[in-house]
């Protein structure tokens, strides 16, 4: 198995605005992750919330959220995260915590990822140990 060096933020990086969908006013901010711990969605609006991995085993599949991908985990959720799913890819980030103060982030800026704040994308980090187990 071909292992690959990972990528995560140098620093923190927010921005605020209005939910597309929820009309709510939501802050995102994105921090560095852990090598191995992937992107991983944080609720800091609800006490004791789980962190919400981003993975297909949390897509939610209802009617409400025909229009856009919402994940669920631990009976809390996130809309409206391909936009930011989208940023992190393209910046080539593999481990990210994205901070939300409400359940659907703002639509991403772009002049966010751009000038001092780009400067935090990017910090590549050593592959992780992957311990090996008989078969």
């Amino acid at each position: 198995m071909l292992r690959k060096r990972q990528r995560t933020l140098g620093g923190v990086c927010s921005y605020h605005g209005v939910g597309l969908h929820t009309g709510q006013e939501s802050t995102v901010t994105f921090k560095p992750a852990p090598p191995g711990s992937g992107i991983v969605f944080v609720r800091s609006d609800v006490p004791s919330a789980p962190p919400i991995p981003a993975s297909i085993r949390h897509v939610v599949m209802r009617g409400e959220t025909v229009r856009r991908t919402t994940l669920s985990f631990g009976g809390v959720q996130v809309c409206t995260v391909e936009h930011v799913l989208a940023a992190v890819a393209g910046l080539g980030l593999d481990n990210v915590i994205v901070e939300l103060t409400s359940d659907e982030p703002a639509p991403l800026v772009a002049r966010m990822f751009r000038g001092p704040a780009r400067q935090n994308c990017g910090r590549t980090a050593p592959p992780p140990r992957i311990a090996a187990f008989p078969t």
